[in-house]
């Protein structure tokens, strides 16, 4: 999978991939719906660091929308921050990923 580590837990039912740079795990997003579909679960979507912490609220809906289009087709996702909620994000954040995945939920 190049740079990217990747680690399939078939036994468990998931896909787990870590990596501090978004631009990669992009690329690989539509591979993970690939391999998972109608097989494993994939929790994430949304890197809560860059995301949550970085970003404006505008830019974490887009992210919302982007894990929704390319991982929810077929379901088998649950989008999530793909590492912690720290105690430092601001609500306003987290109240645009929630209404944002209220609005587009329906795939």
């Amino acid at each position: 999978m190049g740079d990217i580590p990747f680690w399939l837990l078939g036994a468990h039912g998931l896909i787990l991939a870590e990596e501090d740079r978004p631009e990669l795990i992009e690329a690989f997003l539509p591979h993970f719906k690939r391999v998972a579909a109608g097989k494993f679960c994939l929790l994430g979507g949304v890197n809560a660091q860059v995301t949550l912490i970085e970003s404006t609220e505008e830019e974490i809906r887009a992210e919302v929308r982007r894990a929704c289009r390319i991982l929810g087709p077929g379901g088998g996702f649950i989008l999530a921050p793909i590492d912690n909620i720290y105690e430092y994000t601001l609500k306003a954040h987290l109240e645009a990923l929630i209404d944002e995945w209220r609005r587009v939920r329906e795939y």
